[in-house]
């Protein structure tokens, strides 16, 4: 539970969003192939480890 508030966290940040439900989807909350990039190396950053 604590890593989908850490990776909720992170949506919020790159899609400016209060608040992040589970079954909400990255990109109909507005997010784009960009975000996608930005989120990736935030949470190689945060989870010190490669995400394919």
């Amino acid at each position: 539970k604590e890593m989908e508030r850490r990776i909720a966290g992170l949506w919020q940040e790159i899609l400016g969003i209060d608040k992040i439900g589970i079954h909400d989807d990255f990109f109909e909350l507005g997010g784009n192939s960009l975000n996608i990039v930005q989120l990736n190396g935030l949470l190689k950053k945060e989870l010190d480890r490669d995400i394919p």
